[in-house]
């Protein structure tokens, strides 16, 4: 009965985090997160710049992505892009707190409905606290 429920919540919990990070309005969040916020962080930037340079320009639309690879310990994923940095994973864990930081911040200031910025931030912060525990079980394994 136990492992039932328990692949029942998993899946849902697999489930809301693509929906969640595959959303159009994820994607403007992380363009806004990194136009009014990164850019001026020295720090940000240079993660940005380090792991999502496309030649031309920073692809902040490839952070969802490795998102959901790191979620899923996605071992190409993890390979590649901690074959460029020891630090990524470290390094994204503060990226995802400053991110948490901001749509907290986002869906208080443009909420035209309290109960549904509410509802917005708590599946947000959920479901970065899930990659961020993911990160932690990667850097301690």
């Amino acid at each position: 009965m136990f492992a039932e429920i328990y692949e029942v919540n998993l899946h849902k919990t697999k489930d809301l985090l693509s929906k969640l990070l595959t959303r159009k309005r994820f994607f403007i969040l992380i363009e806004k997160f990194f136009k009014e916020y990164c850019e001026t962080n020295p720090f940000l930037a240079s993660f940005f710049y380090k792991y999502f340079w496309d030649g031309s320009y920073v692809d902040v639309w490839a952070l969802p992505i490795v998102l959901l690879d790191v979620f899923r310990l996605n071992t190409k994923t993890l390979t590649f892009y901690t074959n460029k940095d020891k630090n990524f994973l470290k390094d994204l864990k503060i990226v995802l707190q400053c991110l948490e930081g901001y749509i907290v911040e986002f869906f208080k200031d443009n909420a035209e409905d309290i109960r549904q910025a509410k509802e917005n931030i708590d599946d947000y912060r959920y479901i970065l606290k899930l990659v961020i525990e993911k990160i932690e079980f990667i850097e301690n394994n």
